[in-house]
């Protein structure tokens, strides 16, 4: 049959996201791409490291443009001195928020799975 509570281990897993008037727009996958931006300064070169298409990319960074009520990333044209993408002041605030969201959700879900792991192994 199934393996006991002994013999498996147990996991609590929490997800959260930022959601700007019912829509969830900031998740795992555009915090990931807005720390890509800002690591490369390019939004196709974060798309490449995703594993996603530029047109995606692009996309996700006009939404939450759009749903944040202003630019959290800013783009210019290539040219001469090169194009490139670089986060807004409020865009670097909005990361922050997540960060300090995703430091406060681990902490809780470490707590929470100490507590079943103890719960369970009374069982």
């Amino acid at each position: 049959m199934g393996e006991s509570c002994e013999e498996s281990e147990v996991r609590v897993r929490v997800r959260a996201w930022i959601e700007w008037d019912g829509a969830s727009m900031l998740g795992p996958g555009r915090l990931e791409l807005l720390d890509l931006i800002v690591e490369h300064g390019s939004i196709s070169a974060a798309a490449r490291q995703m594993g996603v298409s530029y047109r995606a990319a692009w996309r996700w960074v006009a939404e939450l443009n759009d749903a944040a009520g202003g630019p959290l990333v800013e783009t210019a044209t290539g040219g001469a001195g090169g194009g490139g993408a670089h986060l807004t002041k409020r865009g670097k605030r909005v990361m922050r928020a997540a960060d300090l969201l995703q430091r406060r959700l681990q902490r809780f879900g470490d707590r929470v799975e100490k507590e079943v792991r103890s719960m369970l192994e009374e069982a």
